[in-house]
């Protein structure tokens, strides 16, 4: 079963433990929301808003941030396996260093540009500085 919540308003919703895999939040306000501890293989975060979200521990393999807004997220010991990043605002993203960021691409799913371990964690640092 295929689940979306396209454009919806889940501003502060629970999802704590929860599996949110292949689930689409294409569009969501999803600001302050909690998946910490979260499952989300191939969950869609376009353009969603995960301002304050707290992501800790939370397993994002496949994801889809594209053009998400990640302003102040709390990213502590979540795994980061190829996720798409490309065009997502990162300022004041919170745990880089104790987060597990395995890879992520930073083009496009057509022309992907793949970054790894060290690397992705690096490109992460700097794009999560306040500008």
């Amino acid at each position: 079963m295929f689940i979306n919540f396209i454009s919806a308003n889940l501003e502060g919703t629970d999802f704590c433990k929860s599996n949110v895999s292949y689930v689409d939040f294409t569009n969501a306000n999803i600001k302050a929301a909690r998946f910490a501890d979260s499952e989300c293989i191939e969950t869609v975060f376009v353009n969603a808003d995960l301002s304050e979200a707290n992501l800790v521990a939370g397993l994002f393999d496949e994801t889809d941030f594209h053009n998400a807004v990640l302003l102040n997220a709390d990213i502590r010991l979540a795994t980061f396996e190829r996720v798409l990043l490309n065009g997502a605002l990162l300022s004041g993203i919170h745990g880089i260093e104790e987060a597990f960021i395995k890879s992520i691409n930073i083009g496009t799913p057509e022309k992907p540009i793949i970054l790894t371990d060290e690397e992705a964690k690096k490109w992460l640092q700097n794009n999560s500085l306040n500008h």
